[in-house]
């Protein structure tokens, strides 16, 4: 409540320094128009029409000059005369201006009536006349030079007001003139306001049905057709014959138009405020219902309050606005709440003028509303057209990030399936060539040692080199089949030694503290690895004649320790591959290929080969 009593107060400052402001605005100034007369003071003879009752004189008035009635039933009326010369020659043509009156007029000049009585047709709709200037021309030939006599009955519903204001005699080319100019900015901008409302509505309640979700865009239609039935009052005969069941509706109108245009600020700021709406709307019908039923004389009264009330209307929407503020960026709020709080201040200024002090705020202001409403509209199409319009960047931003992550993530995926199917690929090749050379290459050599072994001379170095091909082209085959597992491979290797260890009755221990992993491994770095393993058995079995061959492995080492007779390592002879194996040389060279550090030590009690790779992969010995 403190909250709503807060927006509430600064609304109600605001509209009412506008609409101090709006009462300093000048009114409407009658200058002297050339070859015309303005004339500021009559006579005049209320309830009289057709001149002063028995026992009345006329009164002198200065103009602006307001009559109200008694009574609010029946029509009162009021004669105004005054005396003017002709103008021009005799021939010519002499006009009579009247820039605004209200409610109805006639007039006559030297007693003979120029212009019909519409309060005497019969038809209600062509009565009132008070949004419009009046002009009526009349010939010199019948006029006399100097003391002819103007005569202008006007006449109202007992509700409205008698008002004449300053007026002008004279030339009817310049007068003429003068009334085009009053037309086009009373009744032409009144045409022009209500062509653009009937516009925006119907456009407004076409996009509605084409985007039905958006109730925007509803209540806006809506209003701006309510917008529509004001502005026809200051255009067009009203549509209802009874003058005060048409001011009923007419101010019912401007009512709903407030009421839809609060919906339409509670959907913007996404306000809880249908209760509220409902309540609001049910009072505005009830009381439009009410004026209906009133007295005649209390009829003014009720229009009155009616209007005060929807003019709250208008002020609580406003402090709604206040209120939710944080709903809407503060350049909308700032532009609606300018705008209505302008509109407010002009219609609380005319209702001042209306019913309290006449001429209070300028009579145009009243036109100047639907304006205020249009620009409005134009700029809530505006700014909802600039929200879609970012909306769809955001939305096509977003769209965009997620094509090109789903983009990224294809491209991952079919690189991912590539690398598989090359995988595949290589896996089909080293199974292919696994089988060639275990049925082609190997099984040849498997018919060979089998035909060396029927003959009777045997070629004891043929054999074992035989031999150390199918061992080589065992540990190739099982790089491949192995996978990445040293551990494995190691025990595979071990396995296609055990006939040479149990030929030279070795005895081989195992120290597998972890499965040791090359930086960079695969099957070449692999085999690479297994051969100077093989080479070092081999020597150890072979040359240094051992009995007991001790394999150790970790991490990031491999040690192959024998109990033989050791050898001088920088010997040119054991460095050499004469033997039939690699020599020390080629060891160091494979060791170096897969970037770990080879050591040998050797004595007479054994031999210990150390292969480590604790630097990064690339970054051998350069030994």
């Amino acid at each position: 409540m403190p909250r709503l009593l807060g927006s509430l107060g600064i609304s109600l400052a605001v509209v009412l320094v506008l609409a101090v402001l709006v009462s300093l605005v000048p009114g409407q100034v009658f200058r002297p128009i050339e070859g015309a007369r303005i004339f500021d003071r009559v006579s005049v003879c209320p309830f009289g029409g057709s001149g002063c009752q028995p026992g009345q004189s006329p009164a002198p008035a200065a103009l602006p000059f307001h009559l109200r009635s008694d009574h609010g039933d029946g029509i009162h009326m009021a004669r105004f005369t005054l005396d003017f010369a002709r103008t021009g020659p005799a021939d010519g043509v002499t006009a009579v201006f009247l820039p605004r009156f209200s409610d109805a007029i006639s007039i006559s000049v030297n007693g003979d009536r120029l212009t019909p009585a519409p309060w005497l047709s019969g038809d209600g709709r062509n009565f009132h006349h008070w949004h419009r200037p009046f002009i009526a021309t009349l010939p010199n030939a019948g006029l006399k030079p100097q003391g002819n006599v103007l005569a202008i009955d006007l006449a109202a519903d007992g509700f409205q007001d008698i008002s004449l204001y300053p007026l002008y005699v004279g030339d009817a080319a310049a007068l003429d003139f003068a009334f085009q100019l009053a037309g086009i900015a009373r009744v032409g901008s009144a045409r022009v306001n209500f062509s653009l409302v009937m516009l925006a509505g119907s456009a407004l309640l076409i996009f509605w049905v084409m985007h039905r979700r958006d109730m925007i865009y509803f209540w806006l239609a809506a209003a701006s057709l309510a917008s529509a039935v004001v502005c026809y009052h200051w255009v067009y005969p009203n549509l209802i014959t009874n003058y005060r069941s048409w001011i009923t509706f007419w101010n019912f109108a401007a009512a709903f138009q407030i009421w839809c245009t609060l919906s339409f600020v509670c959907i913007l700021l996404e306000a809880p405020c249908r209760r509220f709406r409902l309540v609001a709307i049910a009072l505005l019908a009830a009381g439009a219902a009410g004026l209906c039923l009133l007295h005649p004389d209390v009829f003014r009264l009720g229009l009155a309050v009616y209007q005060l009330g929807f003019l709250l209307l208008t002020l609580l929407m406003l402090s709604t606005l206040v209120l939710h503020r944080s709903a809407t960026p503060a350049l909308n709020f700032g532009v609606l709440f300018g705008l209505y709080a302008l509109a407010l201040a002009l219609a609380f200024g005319q209702w001042i003028s209306r019913h309290i002090l006449p001429d209070w705020a300028p009579a145009l202001t009243s036109t100047l509303i639907p304006v205020v409403f249009i620009l409005s509209l134009l700029w809530v199409i505006f700014f909802q057209l600039a929200r879609s319009i970012a909306r769809y960047e955001n939305l096509l931003a977003a769209l965009q990030s997620t094509i090109n992550d789903k983009t990224a993530e294809l491209q991952a995926t079919y690189s991912r399936i590539a690398r598989q199917d090359k995988i595949q690929a290589i896996d089909e090749e080293r199974q292919r060539i696994l089988l060639d050379l275990h049925d082609g290459i190997g099984g040849q050599l498997v018919n060979m040692l089998a035909y060396m072994s029927t003959q009777p001379k045997q070629d004891k170095v043929l054999e074992t080199a035989i031999e150390d091909a199918l061992r080589d082209m065992g540990l190739m085959i099982d790089s491949l089949e192995a996978g990445d597992s040293i551990a494995t491979q190691l025990g595979l290797l071990r396995g296609r030694l055990e006939p040479l260890f149990a030929r030279h009755h070795v005895d081989l221990a195992w120290q597998i503290e972890a499965d040791p992993h090359l930086p960079g491994a695969g099957p070449s770095q692999n085999l690479t690895l297994l051969r100077i393993v093989q080479e070092a058995i081999t020597n150890a079995v072979r040359h240094a004649q051992a009995s007991r061959i001790t394999i150790a492995a970790s991490c990031q080492s491999i040690s192959v320790t024998d109990n033989g007779s050791g050898f001088e390592p920088s010997s040119p002879e054991r460095r050499s591959a004469e033997s039939g194996g690699i020599g020390l040389t080629g060891m160091h060279r494979r060791a170096r290929a897969i970037g770990a550090e080879l050591i040998i030590e050797s004595s007479t009690a054994g031999t210990r080969v150390d292969l480590s790779w604790d630097r990064p992969w690339g970054n051998a010995p350069a030994s």
